[in-house]
């Protein structure tokens, strides 16, 4: 009977000791540094803008570049600096009518007056033509006038690749260099953990907030912000 009790009461202090572990480890995570991650792209955009307006049959001037356009008022005084910097636009027009978004092509911007410039988009769509409309799809018929949600934004310069935010570059003084922060993920005996790794990088262009690189020296997910100062060899904490 003792040594069934004695088995108990070790029982029970094995138990008492592993959940004060666990719960002192998930006190000390919460207390780690909390980081922002992203991976690097080339499809980052630097402003977009949002409106609904209506199809027109194409004018003659336009007709070799799709038979349907849109005429659509960008505000001059808010987009003036990006469309002197980043000209390209992309744009997309999703109708009220068929839900997928269908990509048109920017044929013409122009300052109308100091306010507004106009800017005309063209496309060609495989379920309409230049007439008053163009049958039926889903049992819907498309008309000329009918209301389009659009959505244009900057297309990315064609010499800015590998983009991070500006937040994910550092600058080391004692090196000259500027270096970004990856995460490792390590698996130990109480779990695993994510570890800050420092990597050397050469910068290419800044635009915007953003940053092109000249390579990216890692696969890993990048820390683009940090609630507290880290660097590489840190234990950091990724969910919170």
């Amino acid at each position: 009977m003792k040594k069934h009790f004695l088995s108990i009461a070790i029982l029970l202090a094995v138990v008492i000791l592993l959940s004060a572990i666990v719960y002192s480890r998930g006190i000390s995570a919460r207390q780690l540094p909390f980081v922002h991650i992203a991976f690097t792209t080339s499809d980052s955009f630097f402003w977009e803008y949002n409106a609904n307006v209506l199809l027109e049959a194409a004018s003659d001037e336009f007709k070799d570049r799709g038979n349907w356009m849109l005429h659509v008022t960008l505000p001059r005084t808010v987009f003036a600096d990006y469309l002197d910097e980043m000209p390209s636009i992309i744009a997309n027009t999703t109708s009220e009518n068929f839900g997928a978004p269908e990509p048109a092509e920017v044929v013409l911007v122009q300052p109308i007056n100091d306010d507004y410039y106009l800017i005309t988009l063209a496309y060609t769509s495989p379920v309409r033509t230049a007439r008053f409309h163009a049958g039926r799809l889903h049992g819907q018929e498309t008309w000329v006038g009918e209301r389009h949600s659009v959505n244009i934004r900057s297309a990315v310069p064609a010499d800015m690749t590998n983009l991070l935010p500006e937040t994910a570059v550092h600058y080391d003084a004692d090196t000259g260099r500027h270096y970004i922060l990856s995460v490792s993920r390590e698996t130990g005996i109480f779990g695993r953990r994510h570890i800050a790794t420092r990597h050397y990088v050469e910068i290419e262009r800044s635009l915007r907030g953003m940053i092109s690189l000249a390579s990216m020296p890692t696969t890993s997910p990048i820390i683009i912000q940090s609630e507290q100062p880290i660097h590489g060899g840190t234990v950091v904490r990724i969910f919170d």
